[in-house]
């Protein structure tokens, strides 16, 4: 959760793979995913030979080159992610540790909202 890294709040991110078939993806696989019989699997496999390219699938994590926010991917069941959350969320170390590299890492952002709106309500020309 990109929204929450600069506040300096950890996440936990889900990648399901439960349904692959029914991710969206522009182009012709798209397409092929709804052909009978043969699309679904098809694109099944299209879409997991894909994931596997990917390192990290979270913003922030991407960012930093390594796992800072907790990733989870494939097939999950409510309780897997419910325990998961759970476990990480009642570390304070781990919490406060990477609450603060998250912070580190976004600091070159702060205040860019107020910097855009500032700049949107310039006043423009005579």
């Amino acid at each position: 959760m990109i929204e929450l890294a600069p506040l300096g709040i950890p996440a936990i991110v889900c990648t399901p793979f439960n349904a692959p078939e029914l991710v969206v993806i522009g182009g012709p696989l798209q397409y092929v995913g709804k052909l009978p019989v043969i699309g679904a699997p098809i694109k099944r496999a299209a879409v997991l030979a894909v994931a596997k390219r990917f390192e990290h699938f979270a913003q922030p994590n991407i960012d930093a080159g390594k796992a800072l926010d907790v990733e989870i991917a494939g097939t999950l069941l409510p309780s897997q992610v419910a325990h998961v959350a759970a476990e990480r969320w009642r570390d304070a170390a781990w919490c406060a540790a990477t609450g603060e590299e998250l912070r580190t890492l976004y600091r070159h952002h702060a205040g860019a909202a107020e910097r855009m709106a500032a700049f949107l309500l310039e006043p423009v020309g005579p």
